[in-house]
Formats: structure tokens, C-alpha cells, sequence
């Protein structure tokens, strides 16, 4: 669940006001949770893959 519907289900069925910010710091510190966020690097290297020359890879 992205941080942004999890900020909305907090207002609307908890009735909690809070930061995306806080929301993410507890996730990971207090929860010890962990992510990367790989899907920009992944759209990167797919469109890197496009423009490569398979001719000069090793």
C-alpha cells in the first residue's frame, strides 16, 4: 500500500491527521520495515538497455 492511501485511510477511518514524513519513519523505525525504491532505477535501465550497443559490450 503506497504512503499516500495509508495517509488517507488514517484520516478517513481513523480520523488521524499525519505527515506522508512521519508515516515513513515509523513504518521503518519503529517498525523495522525496509524498502528501496527501484522502480525509477528500473524504467533507467530498461530504457538505458534500448540505447545500447551490443556491438561494444565486452
Amino acid at each position: 500500500m503506497p504512503l499516500k492511501e495509508l495517509q488517507s485511510w488514517l484520516e478517513q477511518e481513523q480520523a488521524l491527521s499525519i505527515s506522508i514524513s512521519a508515516i515513513d519513519k515509523f513504518i521503518r523505525h519503529k517498525l523495522g520495515y525496509r524498502y528501496k525504491k527501484t522502480l525509477i532505477a528500473r524504467e533507467q535501465w530498461q530504457a538505458r538497455q534500448q540505447t545500447c550497443d551490443l556491438s561494444r559490450s565486452v
